[in-house]
C-alpha cells in the first residue's frame, strides 16, 4: 500500500424489486463489512480518472482533478479506518457546495467499486460515449454516469449510476438507488430510440452514504441491479480505448493519450520500452516512461509519497499489445492476485503505480 494506511467502507446489496416499489423497505440481500478498501492513492487515481472519463486526453481536466481532489482530501477523517468526513463538514459548505463534493467523492469510490467489486475495470462516460458513437439523446434526457466494461474477448457492456452523499441521520438511501434506476432506464431507452436494443447486461445504481467522525452509524455503499439480457451488442474497441487512454495521460504520454481518446488506427507509436515483474504475476508489464513529463500525474500528489521521484507507472503487456494492435491481439481477460502492495498499486485494469528503487516481485 505504499506506506499508506488504507480506508473501508461497507458494501449492502438490496434487492432491485424493493428499490422500485414504493413504500416499502429494502430487502438486503448480502453485506460486507469493510467490502472495499483502499487508501489515499488509489483513491486519487480513481477520482481523477473518473473525472477524465469525460475526455481522457484533456489537460484541464487533469488540472482540475489535480485542484479539487486536494479539496476533496481535506473533508476526509484521516485517522479512522472506516471511511468518514470530517466532524461539522455538513455545517461547512452551502448546500450546493456540500452535495458537490460528496458526489465527487462517490464518483471517486464507485469508480474503485466498479473495477474491483462489480469486475468490471473499462470505464467510460455514458454521455460522451453516446456521442462519440452518434447516438442521440436530447439535453434533458437524465443519463446514467458510468457505461462499464468487464476484461475479456466476450464485450459483457453494463451501465453504472454513481451517487455520494452526507445525510444528517442514518437513512435508507433508497430514493437515490430508485432515481439511478431511472437513469438507467433512460440510458436502455435512448439506445432503443437509436435502433440498438439493450446491449446492457446490468443496470447498476449505487450511492454512497457518507457519514462524519461524530454519526453513530457507519458510511455504507448501497447498490442494485435490475439484470437484465443484453440483446444487441455496441462497438466496444473505442471503449477500451478511451478508458486506456486516461492513465497514459496521468504517465505524461500525452501523444498516446489523445490518440487512444480519439480512435485513431496508429495510437501507440512506442518502439522501445522496458518490462517489470509486479508481485506474483506470471505475465511482465510495461514501464511506460513518461515520467519527466511536467503533466506526470505524481508531482501533485507528492505528499502521499515518502519520495514521489521514485515512482513510475505501468501496463499489462497483454493490454498493451492490444492497444498497439487491436486487430491482431484479444482484448485479455484479466485478473490478479494481489493489488495492493508496500512498493505498488495495481488496479484492476491492468495498470499499475510501482517504486522504481525497490523489489516489486
Amino acid at each position: 500500500m505504499l506506506g499508506l494506511k488504507n480506508r473501508h467502507i461497507d458494501l449492502i446489496e438490496v434487492d432491485s424489486h424493493s428499490v422500485r416499489k414504493k413504500y416499502s423497505r429494502l430487502n438486503k440481500i448480502s453485506e460486507k463489512k469493510r467490502g472495499l478498501s483502499f487508501n489515499l492513492l488509489r483513491l486519487a487515481i480513481s477520482y481523477t480518472r473518473a473525472v477524465l472519463t469525460k475526455e481522457p486526453s484533456s489537460f484541464e481536466l487533469l488540472d482540475f482533478s489535480h485542484s479539487n481532489f486536494k479539496s476533496l482530501r481535506q473533508i476526509i477523517y484521516t485517522k479512522a479506518s472506516n471511511l468518514c468526513l470530517r466532524n461539522g463538514f455538513r455545517e461547512m459548505f452551502k448546500d450546493f457546495t456540500r452535495t458537490g463534493k460528496t458526489g465527487e467523492l462517490g464518483q471517486a469510490i464507485n469508480y474503485l467499486f466498479a473495477q474491483e467489486i462489480l469486475g468490471y475495470p473499462v470505464i467510460n462516460d455514458f454521455e460522451t460515449y453516446c456521442e462519440k458513437k452518434g447516438i442521440n439523446f436530447n439535453s434533458n434526457d437524465r443519463t446514467p454516469d458510468f457505461i462499464i466494461r468487464k476484461t475479456g474477448l466476450r464485450p459483457y457492456i453494463s451501465i453504472l449510476e454513481s451517487k455520494g452523499n452526507c445525510p444528517k441521520t442514518k437513512q435508507s438511501g433508497k430514493a437515490k438507488l430508485r432515481e439511478g434506476f431511472e437513469q438507467c432506464d433512460s440510458a436502455v431507452n435512448i439506445f432503443n430510440a437509436n435502433g440498438i436494443k439493450n446491449p446492457f447486461k446490468n443496470h447498476y445504481s449505487a450511492n454512497v452514504l457518507l457519514s462524519e467522525k461524530r454519526d453513530k452509524w457507519k458510511s455504507r455503499l448501497l447498490y442494485s441491479d435490475p439484470q437484465s439480457e443484453a440483446q444487441d451488442e455496441i462497438d466496444d474497441q473505442l471503449l477500451i480505448k478511451r478508458h486506456y487512454s486516461s492513465f497514459f495521460l496521468i504517465s505524461g504520454l500525452a501523444d498516446e493519450a489523445f490518440s487512444l481518446s480519439h480512435g485513431s488506427e496508429t495510437d501507440i507509436t512506442i518502439e522501445r520500452f522496458d518490462r517489470i515483474k509486479i508481485g506474483q504475476e506470471e505475465n511482465s508489464f510495461v514501464i511506460l516512461n513518461g515520467y519527466n513529463s511536467r503533466f506526470n500525474f505524481f508531482w501533485p500528489y507528492y505528499r502521499l509519497f515518502d519520495d514521489f521521484h521514485n515512482f513510475n507507472s505501468a501496463i499489462d503487456e497483454r493490454v498493451f499489445n492490444y492497444l498497439r494492435a487491436p486487430n491482431e491481439y484479444e482484448f485479455p481477460e484479466i485478473s490478479y492476485s494481489e493489488l495492493s502492495s508496500k512498493n505498488f498499486e495495481l488496479f484492476a485494469d491492468g495498470t499499475v503505480i510501482f517504486n522504481i528503487n525497490a523489489n516489486t516481485s
